[in-house]
């Protein structure tokens, strides 16, 4: 079995991308044994953000709302117990969003659904939230793509999550 990794990283080596205000991602599948190969660049554009939010009806929207109220369990303890070397996030209780709104956040969310993990140096706790309530790995970490990439197969692997 093998993911499909959205990495947020400017130039395919660094992970370096806070989720929020990054537009440049770098795809990769990673094998089961630890091995992984590039597909491409995903550069997101504001108006393909825009265009994707759009498409979200309200009722999917809504029941966004119990990711808003911290209702349901999830996202929160994964990047921060993760064995690729991430560490809790230093947004406290703010939402580090980058200054976006849900339809932005989700619509980035759409753009990036077809992967199964998505790999940041930073991501706020709301936008964090959101990607796993919407059935996304989210994960962080400020080191090198090629080192992350087999400790984080593996750690989904160990938890079951792939």
């Amino acid at each position: 079995m093998s993911i499909k990794i959205a990495v947020g990283s400017s130039d395919g080596k660094i992970i370096d991308q806070h989720f929020g205000s990054g537009n440049k991602f770098y795809i990769f599948e990673v094998f089961e044994d630890g091995t992984n190969q590039y597909l491409e660049n995903f550069d997101i554009k504001e108006e393909d953000i825009i265009n994707a939010s759009k498409k979200y009806n309200s009722k999917k929207v809504r029941s966004l709302d119990g990711a808003r109220s911290g209702s349901f369990v999830g996202g929160c303890g994964s990047s921060s117990q993760s064995s690729c070397g991430s560490s809790q996030s230093s947004c406290g209780g703010g939402s580090c969003s980058g200054g976006q709104d849900d339809s932005q956040l989700i619509g980035k969310i759409s753009l990036l659904s077809k992967y199964d993990a998505v790999l940041v140096n930073k991501i706020g706790n709301r936008a964090e939230k959101l990607l796993v309530f919407s059935g996304l790995h989210a994960f962080e970490n400020d080191g090198t793509i090629e080192e992350a990439l087999p400790k984080l197969y593996t750690y989904l692997k160990r938890t079951k999550a792939i």
